[in-house]
């Protein structure tokens, strides 16, 4: 008959009452001859031991089961979380990967339509010349942003309350409500979207996605009231959402530009600032 190994006994033994003191003739403490007389004869000292061996593998694939269902889970809602965020901001996405190829890779100009460019800058001294002739109102498209660099070209609806703004981007961007309008001075403080839920339809949805592509010195151009308002980008900063200080007036004319941020989350905001340069009819 096979005898008994170290570790068979090592297993059956572990949990019992601290060994005896007992000595049997020199040997060593005779708690495993005690334990032993518990059983009728080997076989049922080896039946108890492949209960207690099938009792921890039980135990130890309860544990593993459960670490690999954990971690299975937090990778399938990886992947939908990684899917819902490019179907949400895909035509963002769209939008950021033409400005990688054509301007980080081709070194060239975003492609963008002939009416998204702004007239030749006047000198300083054509500001106070007076016109021999009425200006020429129609002309002019009015209540428009438009920003070359990253092809926007988009109406403005003034004067929207909060509790309206959500509904007004479907219509381009918004000015927000309390705030400075062109030719008065202070912040005029517009807002637009980056991405928006693909459902929503709306040619605004991604109006501006490449806004944090302006720099110093680039042009903006607002239309109001019949007068075209030229700004050049001075400040582009990320904020907080709670952070409601950049609504506040300014000392001189300012345009800001707010949407969510980075592209198809609400995490952040980014801000971009402009001072008026001139403005004309």
């Amino acid at each position: 008959m096979p005898k008994i190994s170290e570790d068979d006994l090592r297993y059956l033994f572990k949990e019992n009452e601290p060994a005896s003191t007992e000595k049997d003739d020199d040997h060593e403490p005779v708690k495993v001859v005690k334990s032993l007389k518990k059983f009728d004869h080997i076989g049922s000292v080896r039946k108890k031991i492949k209960e207690i061996r099938n009792q921890e593998h039980r135990r130890d694939k309860r544990g593993f089961d459960l670490a690999a269902f954990i971690l299975r889970t937090l990778f399938l809602w990886g992947i939908i979380g990684f899917l819902a965020l490019i179907t949400l901001g895909a035509p963002a996405f769209f939008d950021r990967l033409k400005w990688a190829y054509f301007v980080d890779y081709l070194n060239q100009k975003l492609p963008q339509s002939e009416k998204v460019i702004l007239e030749k800058p006047k000198k300083v001294e054509d500001k106070i010349v007076l016109p021999t002739s009425l200006p020429q109102f129609e002309n002019i498209e009015n209540n428009m942003i438009i920003i070359p660099k990253i092809s926007v070209k988009a109406p403005v609806v003034w004067d929207s309350s909060e509790n309206d703004l959500l509904d007004k981007l479907k219509e381009g961007v918004v000015h927000y409500q309390g705030t400075s309008h062109p030719g008065e001075g202070g912040n005029i403080f517009l807002v637009g979207h980056s991405s928006n839920y693909f459902w929503i339809s709306s040619d605004y949805n991604t109006i501006f996605a490449l806004l944090d592509k302006l720099e110093n010195g680039d042009r903006i151009e607002v239309s109001y009231k019949n007068k075209k308002y030229f700004y050049d980008v001075k400040d582009k900063r990320t904020v907080e959402p709670n952070q409601v200080e950049v609504l506040q007036d300014t000392p001189k004319e300012t345009l800001t530009l707010m949407t969510c941020w980075p592209v198809g989350t609400t995490l952040n905001r980014l801000i971009v600032q402009a001072d008026l340069i001139y403005s004309s009819y």
